[in-house]
């Protein structure tokens, strides 16, 4: 868990292998993007995370959801 209360991280990054976003979710991100997903998603994802969310580029989610 990131250890500063009111701080959020969203990864936004090329690289999508298992390794890297677990590592990033494991060390507290609250998101992860692909540097591809369009503006309009990643200001959706800002508003979800806001709200308590978890947003994933969906390639990324269902990465998320293979390791599990």
């Amino acid at each position: 868990m990131f250890p500063f209360a009111g701080i959020f991280i969203i990864m936004q990054t090329v690289f999508e292998d298992e390794e890297k976003i677990f590592d990033a979710i494991h060390n507290g991100a609250h998101g992860y993007f692909l540097k591809k997903t369009p503006p309009n998603k990643l200001i959706e994802g800002i508003r979800d995370v806001l709200e308590g969310g978890a947003p994933m580029t969906p390639s990324v989610a269902r990465k998320v959801l293979e390791m599990f």
